[in-house]
């Protein structure tokens, strides 16, 4: 493997990788519909939380996510939990 093969970078969800974001949780066994990047949407307009899904890519493919609720409540604290409020989260 090449060196620039190796290089991982991480970027935030953004409108223009949505589709590669979606299609990245539909190959892998253990994503959950949870993880699908419609719930930033959801959960950033129904709860009022600001959400940061993160995604890693190497040679330009996508190789991880990670979506994350930033949570700021008397209940809960302030905290950056995995899909907030959903069952089957994490990376």
């Amino acid at each position: 493997m090449d060196a620039s093969n190796a290089v991982v970078t991480v970027q935030r969800l953004d409108k223009a990788s949505v589709a590669q974001w979606d299609k990245f949780v539909e190959s892998c066994p253990d994503a959950t519909f949870f993880h699908r990047a419609g719930w930033k949407h959801v959960i950033e307009s129904v709860f009022g939380h600001q959400c940061y899904f993160l995604y890693a890519q190497r040679a330009g493919a996508m190789c991880g996510i990670l979506p994350l609720v930033h949570i700021k409540s008397l209940l809960f604290g302030n905290s950056l939990v995995s899909t907030g409020f959903t069952v089957g989260g994490g990376p």
